[in-house]
């Protein structure tokens, strides 16, 4: 998000990635909007914590801080992540 580099942030979602709200070719539109859109974004966590499900498997659960200058909230996040060959990859989000 920071970087405002839509590439570098949908490199870190996995091929399989399914959004929970709408369809993927929609979120990936809502995301290049939001993001293009921005003259900043700052990102800051709070209360991070892993569940180790497997060793290739982990949840990542935290309270995410977003401000920008179009946008400004507080919400509750929850990660499932993969590791891929080498990588993590975001394979859900809630």
């Amino acid at each position: 998000w920071s970087s405002l580099n839509t590439d570098a942030y949908f490199s870190h979602y996995s091929r399989d990635f399914i959004p929970t709200d709408r369809s993927l070719a929609e979120w990936i539109d809502h995301k290049i909007a939001v993001i293009g859109k921005a003259e900043y974004i700052n990102i800051s966590l709070e209360d991070v914590a892993f569940e180790q499900k497997s060793d290739e498997e982990v949840t990542i659960t935290f309270t995410q801080d977003y401000k920008s200058d179009s946008y400004n909230g507080s919400s509750y996040k929850e990660l499932d992540l993969k590791l891929f060959e080498g990588e993590w990859f975001i394979t859900s989000e809630r």
